[in-house]
């Protein structure tokens, strides 16, 4: 299970932006956010949509992590 992020590194490429979300134990997790061409390019808003969805992930393995700790600790 995840304790907490430790850090985060962000790739740019034309209006997209990569982010990357370190764990403290080594897992690495990814969201992006490209802008679409009808909007204005806000490159502090979209690191924060990019990690945000990176950490979205990070909580959905944590939920997928106790859902099988869950069925471990009950099958006995």
């Amino acid at each position: 299970m995840i304790t907490a992020c430790k850090h985060t590194e962000y790739k740019y490429d034309d209006l997209t932006i990569h982010a990357e979300v370190t764990t403290w134990n080594g897992l690495k997790f990814y969201g992006k956010a490209t802008c679409s061409p009808e909007d204005k390019y806000n490159k502090s808003f979209g690191e924060r949509l990019a990690r945000a969805r990176a950490i979205d992930k990070m909580i959905n393995y944590n939920c997928r992590e106790l859902d099988r700790i869950d069925n471990i600790i009950h099958e006995n």
